[in-house]
């Protein structure tokens, strides 16, 4: 037996996006206030930081005294910090111990 087929990156990232908009009952209709959903249907902790480098997006940390907090940019415009948000809780999902860093770049 070989190593198990993998599916095109795209493809796994259009399932995933399905799922999690199935698990929040979104359908096909627009993503929007996903913070208040995510804090309280997934447990994270959001805030919104004005002093961060303009280069820095977002960021996922955890700890077990808080559990999984996530800080965007707030001086990115709402698009951007909705996006931002919805990449870290993948990680989230994924591994949320591991934490990520999301920069410009």
């Amino acid at each position: 037996l070989g190593a198990p087929a993998r599916l095109d990156p795209k493809l796994e990232g259009e399932d995933a996006a399905r799922t999690v908009r199935g698990m929040l009952g979104l359908g096909d209709e627009p993503a929007v206030e996903l913070d208040e959903r995510f804090e309280s249907e997934a447990g994270l902790r959001i805030f919104y930081l004005v002093r961060l480098p303009p280069k820095l997006a977002a960021f996922l940390i955890w700890s077990d005294e808080l559990g999984a907090c996530v800080a965007i940019n707030r001086a990115h415009p709402a698009e951007r910090q909705r996006w931002s948000l919805t990449h870290e809780l993948g990680h989230f999902l994924r591994d949320r111990e591991l934490g990520d860093v999301l920069d410009e770049g």
